[in-house]
């Protein structure tokens, strides 16, 4: 099983410190919180859930307007644990009767039946048996899942569009993300972008598609109100010809411009309003509050604005990376290859590039469209 790193709580002074300067005190934290969970639609999909100790024992992942499982479900309580399932469809298809999240008996891809059920379950226990995942030992007993699938009604188009609006609210309410997928991930690879979904098809990866963008970034904005540096995002895979074998990792998340929810590949192009207005959302919640992650890990030692954009700014660090932030979308990219101290950083005078100086010995040239270097002096 893959090394858990474990999670970087601030202390509560450095956290206010650390909000202050960014213009978000801790009541407007709170203030935060009470608008996205006042987004969801409450009266018409309020937030259920599965017991896990009851999903343990199902044998096909169930399907929420299926009256038979009913028996199953209970409200969602804030004294209980969520685990969030964050996952492409093994599935898909534009026929909502046929579309389904894992492989079945009639199966329109290639894949072992009932596959995505077994990672769930085996990614759950793996979480609740890793320290750093779950350093407060929670049990099983008081665990309970939500996905999609499961838990947005799939028939009555109402209720489901009740339940999509209400997404980054359920999110808000969920301890861990849990991304059953393919792999494998090498140890450079591990972060949410790189997740594959269904196979090696770029159009199917995880990090590719617009849903699964959403609740990554709806992750990543409960992680900055909840002080950590990152979301609690969790990948599970089984080796290829392994029977059995999984391999359990945490995930790093990086917002990324060219990686937004509202430019990703979807299923049904007409979700992509849907998409759109709640990546808006999600923008207007992190810009608005200034609670995007901008903070370095080690002393600022450069800040440059970009020639004609007074809106992008470059910032570089000991922690040895260089940050491009757009100050209107909220979007931030990180540059990393330097091995020490970054000391400098500037614009080219056609903003297309930034050149930065390090203790490593090296000026770097970089692209701030790809994020690569160009060129290493």
């Amino acid at each position: 099983m893959a090394t858990v790193k474990k999670e970087r709580l601030l202390s509560l002074p450095a956290y206010k410190r650390g909000l202050a300067g960014l213009g978000m005190y801790l009541k407007s934290v709170m203030d935060i919180k009470l608008r996205i969970w006042g987004s969801g639609r409450h009266e018409t999909a309020p937030m259920v859930v599965i017991p896990f100790t009851k999903f343990q024992t199902l044998h096909e992942l169930p399907r929420r307007s299926d009256e038979k499982k009913e028996t199953m479900y209970q409200s969602f309580d804030p004294k209980r644990k969520v685990i969030f399932i964050s996952h492409v469809w093994f599935e898909p298809s534009l026929v909502p009767e046929t579309a389904h999240p894992d492989f079945t008996d009639k199966g329109q891809t290639k894949g072992r039946k009932g596959e995505k059920l077994a990672l769930i379950k085996e990614g759950v226990n793996l979480l609740l048996s890793d320290n750093t995942a779950n350093p407060t030992g929670c049990k099983a007993k008081d665990v309970d899942i939500w996905l999609d699938f499961g838990c947005i009604d799939q028939d009555d188009p109402t209720k489901q569009a009740a339940g999509v609006g209400s997404l980054l609210a359920y999110v808000l309410q969920c301890e861990w993300i849990l991304i059953p997928g393919a792999g494998p991930l090498l140890p450079g690879e591990l972060t949410v972008d790189k997740v594959p979904g269904i196979d090696e098809n770029e159009e199917k990866m995880y990090g590719a598609r617009g849903w699964t963008r959403l609740e990554s970034m709806g992750a990543f904005m409960c992680s900055v109100l909840r002080r950590q540096h990152q979301p609690p995002i969790y990948n599970i895979y089984r080796k290829k010809g392994v029977d059995g074998e999984y391999v359990f990792n945490k995930l790093l998340y990086s917002l990324d411009p060219k990686h937004l929810p509202s430019e990703g590949k979807l299923t049904k192009e007409t979700d992509r309003p849907a998409i759109v207005e709640l990546t808006k959302d999600l923008l207007g919640y992190m810009i608005k509050a200034k609670s995007y992650i901008t903070k370095h890990d080690g002393a600022v030692r450069g800040v440059a604005y970009h020639p004609e954009n007074s809106k992008l700014v470059a910032s570089c660090s000991a922690d040895k990376t260089i940050r491009l932030i757009n100050t209107e979308s909220g979007t931030l990219k990180c540059l990393t290859g330097h091995r020490r101290c970054v000391n400098s950083v500037c614009f080219s005078p056609n903003g297309k590039h930034v050149s930065s100086t390090s203790d490593d010995g090296t000026v770097r040239i970089w692209d701030i469209e790809t994020g690569e270097v160009t060129c290493t002096l």
